[in-house]
């Protein structure tokens, strides 16, 4: 079905369940969300209309945040430049026990060459890797987190599970990472979806 949702005061056109139209237009105004339930309640499934809707909206959108849903008749969402299409980047990962910083944020790999005997280079992680390409302008990246429960997540985020926060996003709030000199920061249109059971 086509639906055409005004929600929020957001017009778009999409094939989605309501459900992941909301929860679609959640993750664009809030950057984080977190789906939680029983096995076999339709989570994935929604998580993957959420990557499809993510994938094919081309509109950069912009978000009222001093408006309170149904406080006003103004609305709260509203396309930039629907003409203007994006480009986004999603990886849809698992976490498991193992997964380390060094996988999800950045690691260090090892290679010789003629010149040197042994030589460390940082290896950008999942995470790295989508800020990256959504700082390139026009794009935006969504990770898919699932089982986030079952991984220790401050072992994953490291520094930046502070930065993932939606009010310590952008360059005013960089760190430095730990295998690296850079500053570092997280910028607005890198979205996450966790899932949990």
């Amino acid at each position: 079905d086509l639906l055409l949702s005004n929600e929020r005061g957001c017009r778009m056109l999409a094939t989605a369940s309501p459900q992941a139209l909301d929860l679609y237009l959640t993750l664009l105004r809030e950057y984080n969300v977190l789906l939680y339930g029983p096995p076999g309640t339709g989570k994935t499934f929604l998580m993957q209309e959420v990557k499809r809707l993510f994938e094919r909206d081309g509109a950069l959108w912009t978000f009222q945040d001093t408006l309170e849903y149904g406080s006003s008749e103004a609305p709260m969402i509203s396309a930039v430049d629907p003409t203007q299409a994006g480009h986004s980047r999603t990886i849809w990962t698992t976490i498991h026990q193992s997964y380390s910083y060094e996988e999800f944020i950045l690691g260090v790999t090892t290679a010789s060459d003629s010149h040197t005997l042994l030589k460390i280079t940082p290896r950008p992680g999942i995470l790295l890797e989508l800020t990256e390409f959504a700082r390139q302008p026009g794009c935006r990246s969504l990770l898919l987190a699932d089982e986030i429960n079952r991984g220790n997540l401050s072992k994953i985020f490291g520094e930046l599970f502070m930065l993932i926060e939606s009010d310590k996003r952008g360059p005013k709030n960089k760190l430095q990472l730990l295998y690296s000199r850079e500053l570092f920061y997280v910028p607005r249109n890198v979205h996450i979806i966790g899932m949990m059971n």
